[in-house]
């Protein structure tokens, strides 16, 4: 890429995959660098790389979602280390961004999802002056009538989880914690039922993780890497695999 950074978002549009935002520090501290705005884009087919127009704030830890012909950037943290409440969004036709109505919180690290219609913001974390908190915050965003909701909260608060779309409920999977005045790692995963609106328990990872990458593909959840202790910057380079073979999870 152009831009070397952590933390950024990135979304499939078309054959391109756009890079938005990010930190070039160390993200773990969260020192050494800046936020930045950048937007970089991978052309999948003639395999390089192009520059947009940035972002009108620049962020780390923000999370984004391809919808309707769009790019949705939501959330995020400020080089001095503030969560945020913005919403930015692209329109890659244009190359315009706009802002649109703030979340009901403010908050980084969480993971956005599209069902019908729909974005859903899963967890995250919150840092202001007073507090450095994971969220089990869940919250609906209505994109064509730009307006927020809330929805029942996640059964344990996740910083830095993924969620994904499986088997038409969200998963929640992994991520960070804190309780006894620790912080660590979450092997736990939660779903939610649309038709019953609550979270439920699901089988658990071999190995907890925050920071790892999820995707459904071929009827399975992919859980790929992380970190298995953040402050320790100690790296997971495994992947756990959820679905069914010849009828049954694993």
């Amino acid at each position: 890429m152009p831009t070397a950074r952590f933390t950024a978002t990135s979304v499939v549009y078309g054959n391109d995959i756009y890079v938005i935002g990010g930190y070039t520090g160390n993200a773990f501290s969260w020192t050494g660098g800046s936020s930045v705005n950048n937007v970089e884009v991978y052309n999948t087919q003639t395999d390089t790389w192009s520059v947009r127009k940035a972002m009108p704030q620049a962020l780390g830890s923000l999370t984004s979602v391809s919808y309707k012909g769009k790019i949705y950037v939501f959330g995020g943290m400020t080089t001095n280390t503030r969560s945020v409440a913005t919403v930015q969004v692209y329109d890659p036709a244009s190359d315009i961004w706009s802002t649109k109505k703030p979340m009901l919180n403010t908050l980084h690290g969480s993971s956005a999802v599209v069902h019908k219609d729909k974005i859903y913001l899963v967890a995250g974390r919150h840092i202001d002056n007073n507090s450095n908190v994971s969220l089990n915050t869940f919250l609906e965003c209505d994109p064509d009538n730009d307006n927020w909701s809330t929805k029942p909260n996640l059964l344990t608060a996740r910083g830095g989880a993924q969620a994904v779309i499986y088997s038409n409920k969200i998963f929640a999977i992994a991520g960070k914690t804190e309780a006894g005045g620790r912080s660590y790692e979450l092997n736990t995963v939660e779903s939610f039922d649309f038709e019953q609106n609550k979270w439920s328990p699901e089988a658990s990872l071999k190995q907890a993780r925050s920071g790892a990458g999820a995707i459904t593909l071929g009827g399975q959840i992919y859980v790929i890497r992380g970190s298995q202790s953040t402050l320790a910057n100690s790296p997971v380079n495994t992947i756990e695999i959820f679905g069914k073979i010849d009828g049954s999870h694993t």
